[in-house]
């Protein structure tokens, strides 16, 4: 019966350290479940007067700001890229940092073409058309999440 108490705390107790070693050395930035990809207004001259906003919440859960860090919105579907106003693969924000126990939003806009179509747009976003990397300084990933959250921000007219 000791053996077995004794066996217990042990493990307990390891639990416990690999808990406080994985939160104090492990990496603190998460890429939250807020981050969605909106429509909007705006966009190109040339386009269709619609945008989306692709939006990663990045959450620091340290009591240190966190390591430097590139925001990568990498467009996945090709149907996507064909309807952007200047399709790029990747749009990069600038090299920016969380403060300490906070939430940081980082955004990037793109114009959209063609025929405006709300459920073409959804469908594409919730079936996986946007990733949002995190890169060190050095351009290497730390994080990576698929975004299939799609918001409308407003509701223009004809959608």
């Amino acid at each position: 019966m000791k053996a077995k108490i004794i066996t217990f705390w042990a493990i307990v107790v390891l639990i416990g350290i690999g808990s406080y070693l994985y939160y104090t050395l492990g990496d603190p930035l998460e890429i939250t479940e807020e981050s969605e990809v909106q429509l909007a207004p705006g966009g190109e001259e040339d386009g269709n007067g619609l945008a989306l906003s692709l939006d990663a919440y990045i959450e620091n859960n340290s009591s240190d700001p966190s390591q430097p860090y590139y925001a990568e919105f990498v467009i996945e579907s090709e149907k996507l890229m064909s309807i952007i106003s200047n399709p790029q693969r990747k749009y990069r924000t600038e090299l920016l940092e969380v403060p300490p126990h906070s939430t940081m939003p980082n955004s990037v806009t793109v114009g959209l073409k063609g025929e405006r179509d709300k459920n073409l747009y959804e469908n594409l976003i919730n079936n996986g058309a946007v990733k949002v990397n995190l890169l060190d300084e050095n351009e290497k990933v730390i994080k990576s999440k698929v975004i299939n959250d799609f918001e409308i921000d407003m509701r223009p007219e004809d959608i």
